[in-house]
């Protein structure tokens, strides 16, 4: 316990003194930051108009649930203007303006200070501007003011975008941001920082993952599940890979959604991930998951122009692999829920863990509003909005992937545990074998011995009744007798592995002087696996002989060991002396002696416990100054315990 407290104490001291050290590159300089974006609650001194031939013509703004909206374009692509008056004051200042598609003009007072519209005019009112089919890179356009810029108004001009249907024109607004140089240095290193982190954290878990994948293969066993958690977590690495501000110098010219995309098929392998782990429900959950790729293939499809032209039905088969997806993971998790109830093992604990992500982030939606002002609304206008299922599968993800990590990781946690476990059970059988072998070869080589010395006792039997010596021939006799009875391997109990165990452990006391006593009463089958008896036997007898070993010299050793079936129950106990003092765990009921390897011990003693409680029993320990007594009594019933290891019968 105190290796373990020591171990977490350290760490604990390393990650203190390192993350917050790390986490200085999280957040930029937000005091050298001004965002100039209107609101619904501060205009920021924006005014919004048309101007045509030196006529400005307000646009109508709309509040709707906290979003603006404009209204007032007399001509599809008219470019619309907004102006504020500059009051804010910075070192170095640079604007941004978060344009992607449109061109733009930015004036200060009435002097053209940028545009990228060459053909355009140079004055307010004389402004003709279009849409671009080039994407800009990397947050759009970064302009640098003069430094008398405070005072001053700002006008920007940007072309509207045409509408999805002819006729109809939509006003977006681009974003606009104050910066200092310093300020914009470190947004741009906190988004790289950010990115990095959610970017390489899911890779480096997925590469593990695919590491345990190849290791359980070479085993023998082809764990899927591992393989389909590590595609979700790729996938996942790369939404954000693809999503960062600088993707488009990267990834420009392609006609595909590839965040959305990533997006869609990490919920598939997601999906498929779950239905490795189900049961009873694994079929239909595949069913569910095909018809999710089948989707997912219709929508990459149409977005690449091969099954309809672009309308009505182009738009629903995009938006379909979104909808169907998020269908599929609702159903998926109802299955998880009911495999819960079925006892399922892998989703007890993983619906444990996200109910109660999802009961906390319920939780925190309704504080939000008092710690981040802001956040609860922007979510609903997300889930409100066209196209929102993209959005809660973005949700989903995001609530899946600890409990889909720590399960996976508790799980394998557990089959490492039962490998050694088992790979110690067979070692102890192995040498309970071991220690048999030995003794039938020590008792062949004393047949051997006493056939070669047969014939001369023999003779001298022979003379000593000749002669009439009959006393000397019946001591002579019983010392003969004697010497035969030692050789024969002792028989404690009808039980194979009980009698080998006893055999063997017995011998190693008789030849550490311990007296050993046995009141073992077993049939030749048990309902028990031999693995757990093996192990539960020579755990309880390997501790009581170290108890022995440890006591003075010149004191008096023994064990007692009593086997019997009572009913429907196996009762075990040992018993032995001991002079030394113990340390006794009450919680996790672990008694550990202050003499020997307290590690191993404690292992052993652990072992004893589990496999008393998958007999559903428990381990009783007692003992006194001079006294240790361990028993258990297990329950037999074959019935309940189809993949247990039963004697071979």
């Amino acid at each position: 316990m105190k290796k373990i407290l020591a171990a977490s104490a350290a760490v604990l001291l390393i990650c203190a003194l390192f993350i917050p050290l790390l986490l200085r590159y999280a957040g930029p300089f937000s005091d050298e930051i001004i965002p100039l974006d209107p609101t619904a609650d501060d205009m920021r001194g924006w005014e919004f108009y048309t101007c045509e031939n030196g006529l400005r013509t307000p646009l109508e703004i709309q509040d709707r649930s906290g979003t603006l909206f404009y209204y007032g374009l007399e001509y599809e692509g008219q470019a619309f203007y907004r102006s504020r008056i500059m009051t804010e004051q910075l070192d170095s200042p640079l604007l941004n303006l978060g344009v992607a598609n449109v061109e733009v003009a930015v004036f200060l007072d009435d002097e053209l200070i940028y545009t990228d519209a060459y053909d355009t005019g140079y004055e307010i009112g004389n402004v003709q501007l279009t849409d671009t089919e080039k994407q800009r890179t990397h947050g759009g356009i970064l302009i640098s003011l003069p430094l008398d810029y405070a005072g001053r108004t700002l006008t920007v001009v940007q072309a509207s975008s045409p509408g999805e249907k002819p006729g109809y024109t939509d006003i977006y607004p681009c974003p606009v941001t104050l910066y200092s140089t310093r300020g914009y240095e470190s947004v741009l290193i906190s988004q790289s920082w950010q990115d990095a982190c959610n970017a390489i954290i899911p890779a480096v878990l997925a590469f593990l993952l695919l590491i345990f994948f190849v290791l359980r293969a070479v085993r023998g066993k082809l764990d899927l599940g591992l393989f389909f958690l590590s595609l979700f977590l790729l996938l996942q690495s790369a939404e954000v890979v693809i999503s960062a501000s600088y993707a488009i110098s990267y990834f420009d010219g392609y006609r595909l959604d590839a965040v959305t995309l990533c997006r869609l098929c990490s919920t598939m392998a997601m999906a498929l991930f779950l239905c490795t782990r189900m049961q009873k429900f694994q079929k239909t959950a595949l069913a569910v998951a095909a018809l999710q790729f089948i989707s997912i293939v219709i929508s990459a499809l149409t977005q690449l122009n091969l099954l309809v032209p672009y309308g009505d039905t182009y738009m629903m088969l995009v938006y379909l692999a979104g909808r169907a997806s998020l269908l599929a993971m609702i159903l998926i998790t109802v299955f998880a829920l009911l495999e819960w109830r079925l006892h399922n093992r892998f989703f007890a604990l993983y619906a444990r863990i996200t109910v109660g992500l999802a009961a906390a982030y319920l939780l925190f939606l309704c504080i939000s509003p008092l710690v981040f002002p802001g956040y609860l609304q922007n979510t609903l206008q997300r889930l409100s909005h066209n196209g929102n299922t993209v959005y809660l599968l973005r949700l989903f993800n995001g609530l899946m992937i600890i409990p889909g990590i720590a399960s996976v990781s508790i799980d394998l946690i557990r089959q490492e545990i039962a490998r050694r476990t088992d790979f110690t059970m067979l070692t102890m059988k192995s040498q309970a074998a071991y220690e048999s072998l030995k003794n039938m070869q020590d008792n062949i080589s004393s047949l051997r011995e006493m056939r070669h010395n047969m014939l001369h006792h023999l003779t001298v039997m022979e003379s000593l009744g000749k002669s009439g010596q009959t006393d000397r021939l019946q001591e002579y006799i019983s010392a003969l007798t004697q010497e035969t009875g030692s050789v024969a391997t002792p028989q404690y109990t009808a039980h194979p592995v009980v009698n080998a165990i006893l055999s063997s452990e017995l011998a190693r006391a008789e030849k550490d002087g311990v007296e050993a006593e046995t009141h073992v009463s077993l049939p030749e089958y048990l309902d028990i696996a031999d693995n757990d008896l093996c192990a539960l036997l020579m755990n309880m007898i390997n501790n009581a002989l170290e108890a022995c070993a440890g006591m003075e010299e010149g004191a008096k050793k023994w064990i007692c060991i009593t086997m019997h079936i009572r009913g429907k129950y196996c009762y075990i106990g040992v018993e032995n002396s001991k002079n030394g003092p113990v340390y006794y765990d009450r919680e996790n009921n672990i008694c550990i002696s202050t003499k020997g390897n307290r590690t191993a011990h404690g292992y052993g003693m652990k072992t004893m416990e589990q496999i008393a409680k998958r007999y559903d029993s428990k381990l009783h320990i007692s003992f006194t100054d001079s006294t240790f007594h361990v028993n258990t009594a297990l329950l037999l019933k074959p019935a309940s315990r189809p993949d247990t290891l039963r004697s071979v019968r």
